[in-house]
């Protein structure tokens, strides 16, 4: 899917409206399984590249967290 495709012009209204329609609560979770769409329209094998890189933000902020004092609540 390319940036200046009308399946990518399709595929973004599907997003921005979506991410306005459901509950605040559960937008990240939206716009996680989009980029999981996005990226497997290009080729699965950049779905493996999309999962460390969540996941390793996903420690650093709950590392950052812990040496920063945050996690005291």
């Amino acid at each position: 899917m390319l940036f200046n495709s009308w399946q990518f012009l399709l595929f973004m209204i599907i997003i921005f409206g979506g991410y306005w329609a459901i509950r605040p609560r559960y937008r990240y979770l939206f716009l996680l399984a989009g980029s999981l769409i996005f990226y497997a329209s290009w080729g699965p094998e950049y779905l493996i590249y999309l999962a460390l890189t969540v996941a390793l933000t996903y420690c650093s902020g709950l590392l950052l967290e812990i040496f920063e004092g945050g996690g005291k609540h």
